[in-house]
């Protein structure tokens, strides 16, 4: 389960969704770039991250190959 092949897999999983939550926060600014609430952000990113994670570890041994944790 806690493979070299899955913790690879694992990391991408996490850094994707925490890049997708930064996006989509930063995105959605309407007063400016300067305004933006950053402790807020990072931390609902931060939060998505270990979300990920957690679903990494539920979804182990799901699919075809046991060391692919976003299989399903």
């Amino acid at each position: 389960m806690f493979s070299k092949k899955w913790w690879k897999k694992t990391a991408e999983r996490m850094i994707k969704s925490a890049s997708y939550s930064l996006i989509t926060l930063i995105g959605t600014d309407q007063l400016g770039f300067k305004e933006l609430d950053w402790g807020f952000i990072w931390y609902t990113s931060a939060v998505v991250t270990l979300l990920s994670f957690l679903g990494a570890i539920v979804t182990t041994n799901m699919g075809p190959d046991p060391d692919d944790p976003s299989a399903v």
